[in-house]
């Protein structure tokens, strides 16, 4: 069975993937979205999704430390590194106490921002490709702006997971912030929307919504400057 769900939120993800176990299919690889399934016996695996600490492969030792602690490794795509075990009385779980749980999403975090900077930039630079006129680059524009509303949908709900973990260790929570400001994404709709229309409406009206656009997305990105910085307050 072939299943397609992109892969954000790793606890909403883990969370799904133990339900289908539970249904008699588990997890055997990833690639791109599309998430591969056998059958098995009902509730027989638990999942989990880890970091890696590198871009490409996994190393020997990590590989070595889950078969040492009875834990499969199924696959990797990108910086996830999917694992199962055979479900037992005892929980499976990776990071056990707040410290390492801390670390660890606070790396999540890191991640997504530098990803969702990416995005972006790749956004800009479509959006100068579909403005001289390559028509491909007009649906591969809303597909970028889908990607980046995910991510900081991420990045928004990790924060919290961290104000949470803080305070369960005692240590001063920064304030939580909001997503991504809504002038940005109004700047990424609207860029999208005059490109669309660009063709159909006359040209000083097209280049207007273009330059609005292109200013509502700079403000946005000021005013959401704390979300893209990379590093921990």
């Amino acid at each position: 069975m072939i299943k397609f769900r992109l892969c954000y939120h790793k606890d909403d993800d883990i969370a799904w993937l133990n339900q289908l176990a539970q249904e008699g299919y588990a997890m055997t690889g990833f690639f791109a979205g599309f998430w591969h399934f056998d059958s098995c016996a009902p509730g027989e695996y638990e999942y989990q999704i880890d970091l890696s600490d590198r871009l490409l492969g996994v190393s020997n030792d990590y590989l070595e430390l889950m078969r040492d602690t009875g834990i499969e490794y199924v696959g990797k795509f990108g910086f996830w590194i999917f694992l199962r075990k055979k479900k037992s009385d005892e929980p499976f779980t990776l990071y056990s106490d707040v410290e390492s749980k801390l670390a660890h999403y606070q790396k999540i975090r890191f991640l997504f921002k530098i990803a969702t900077i990416v995005e972006l930039i790749c956004f800009l630079l479509e959006t100068l490709v579909a403005a001289n006129g390559i028509r491909f680059a007009y649906y591969v524009l809303p597909v970028f702006l889908i990607i980046i509303l995910a991510m900081l949908n991420t990045i928004t709900r990790t924060d919290a997971i961290i104000a949470t973990l803080k305070e369960q260790n005692g240590e001063p929570a920064n304030p939580r912030r909001r997503g991504a400001d809504p002038v940005l994404l109004t700047g990424l709709l609207t860029n999208c929307a005059a490109l669309l229309i660009k063709d159909t409406v006359p040209h000083p009206i097209g280049l207007m919504l273009q330059i609005a656009a292109l200013l509502l997305m700079l403000v946005g990105i000021y005013r959401s400057r704390q979300i893209f910085r990379p590093w921990d307050e």
